[in-house]
């Protein structure tokens, strides 16, 4: 399925109150080398108390492919729910807003492609 082609890939980052972290979270994202045209960050606010969603919306004007929605149940797994709602690629990430990403993007979505023997489809 992916072998032969470079896949979309959305990348969900849940976050609440971050502004210690998100920004080396996003700077890390930014310099896998992965095509930013082949990926999207949809980051997920809990309504932060501190100054994370100021930083992440200057993000967001840099860089087209991240994206900020808005968690007001403040919940991780409401988080995941809207960022999948929202994603629209082939693969999709959760990663951890306090966490930095070495290069790993193309591995993981190489490893994906050659884990996948075959997919069905079933259409009602």
């Amino acid at each position: 399925m992916f072998k032969d082609k470079k896949v979309n890939v959305s990348i969900i980052i849940p976050c609440r109150n971050e502004e210690k972290f998100i920004a080396r979270c996003l700077d890390s994202i930014i310099a896998n080398d992965y095509p930013k045209d082949r990926l999207e960050a949809l980051v997920v606010g809990g309504m932060s108390k501190d100054e994370t969603k100021r930083i992440i919306e200057r993000y967001t004007q840099q860089y087209p492919f991240i994206k900020l929605l808005d968690n007001s149940k403040k919940i991780i797994a409401t988080a995941m729910n809207i960022g999948i709602k929202h994603a629209s690629d082939e693969i999709i990430m959760k990663v951890d807003a306090h966490s930095t990403y070495p290069k790993i993007i193309y591995q993981i979505v190489r490893s994906i492609s050659k884990s996948i023997k075959r997919i069905i489809s079933v259409d009602y």
